[in-house]
């Protein structure tokens, strides 16, 4: 115990005397997680500019115009021709426009369908879909309005003539996400990454230091008492980021709004295999790094590539077989899946058992190399 005590003692000065470290293990995830959800606070984009170009200058195109006008979606601007709207939308003030062709309000008139060219911005998929939600919800309530008002005039009772109009309606009903918004779609899992990458970066630069240290001063890396010194500087860090991770779905939540469902035990249930398995996971990286700039050049860009392979942005069951083994190698992968069940949909916590078995066997799986790599490395960390 007192070796184990002294490991996680030497792991604080550690962090705490070293600049690199203590900006990735102690300031980089409080600076993440306080200006990562800066830019999705309006959670819906709102106010896209729309072009209009109006062809048919009739009574239908004019009020489509102020159909489109009032969607809470885009703002419109008028032009008199497509060729004004296509250079306002490549320089890039425009999100997309459409264009009211000549004719629309014959088409119309005598039921045969119109076609309203939608020319979008695809390169950036929120905008694109605003854009093309305003003009699909205006474009279909004219043409309603015109089918209804057809109905009536041959006779039709009301309700008849809107049931022919739409004998199935389409009821929407978002769930646990209802404004669906990109904040609380996203930013759980990031905090997630956040932990993970931090932690890998922050131990696989403490290693570069200890090899630097041990080259400069001519030792070799000793091997007693490894696994007191694994153990207690596994404790330290999982003790510094259970602060974090309180911070994160404590405060952080209160702030940004984020979702707060499910039980703090279950949280807790999950959160301790996976900050387990991060630290050995870092610790056995440690040797792949024999400068500590490196760790950061290096973890960095993988940051990436994980969050899109833990499931959440693309669906698992699409990608092929040897990308869903990979992802079940990294920590986040099955966080992710377990912490949004809990938080986001307010899942029992019996239910994520599959996860945290999940996280306690990459534990062990991690548990061998990171005493070989704690082996490896300068013991002045012990001391």
């Amino acid at each position: 115990m007192r070796s184990i005590a002294a490991a996680f003692g030497a792991q604080a000065r550690a962090v705490f005397g070293d600049k690199g470290a203590l900006l990735l293990l102690v300031l980089a995830p409080v600076l993440y997680s306080a200006f990562y959800p800066l830019p999705y606070l309006n959670h819906v984009v709102r106010e896209v500019e729309l072009g209009v170009v109006d062809l048919d200058r009739s009574a239908k195109s004019r009020q489509l115009n102020r159909w489109l006008s009032a969607h809470p979606n885009v703002v419109t601007r008028a032009y008199v021709d497509s060729e004004a709207a296509e250079t306002a939308l490549r320089a890039g003030e425009l999100g997309g426009y459409v264009i009211l062709p000549g004719g629309l309000e014959r088409d119309l008139l005598h039921g045969r369908s119109a076609t309203l060219p939608v020319i979008a911005d695809a390169s950036y998929f929120l905008v694109y879909r605003q854009v093309l939600t305003a003009v699909l919800e205006a474009g279909g309530t004219l043409a309603a309005q015109v089918q209804v008002g057809r109905g009536l005039a041959a006779g039709q009772p009301m309700e008849s003539a809107l049931a022919a109009r739409d004998p199935h309606p389409l009821v929407v009903r978002p769930v646990f996400n209802p404004r669906e918004s990109y904040l609380p779609y996203v930013v759980p899992a990031v905090y997630v990454l956040i932990l993970q990458q931090t932690l890998l970066m922050g131990l696989a630069l403490l290693a570069g230091t200890a090899r630097e240290r041990a080259a400069v001063a001519g030792r070799s890396p000793g091997v007693a008492a490894v696994v007191p010194i694994l153990l207690g500087r596994t404790a330290f860090l999982v003790l510094l980021y259970a602060f974090h991770a309180v911070y994160f779905w404590g405060w952080s939540t209160l702030i940004f709004d984020l979702p707060s469902g499910g039980s703090l035990g279950g949280l807790l249930l999950i959160l301790a295999p996976f900050l387990v398995a991060s630290c050995f996971l870092g610790v056995a990286l440690g040797p792949l790094f024999r400068e500590r700039e490196q760790a950061f050049a290096y973890l960095l860009f993988t940051s990436l590539p994980i969050l899109f392979l833990s499931g959440f942005i693309w669906p698992r069951e699409a990608m092929p077989a040897w990308l869903q083994m990979l992802a079940a190698v990294f920590p986040t992968t099955p966080a992710i899946e377990g912490i949004l069940a809990l938080l986001t949909m307010d899942a029992p916590w019996k239910s994520v058992a599959p996860q945290v078995r999940h996280l306690w066997l990459l534990a062990a799986l991690f548990a061998l190399p990171a005493f070989w790599a704690q082996r490896a490395e300068d013991p002045a960390v012990a001391r």
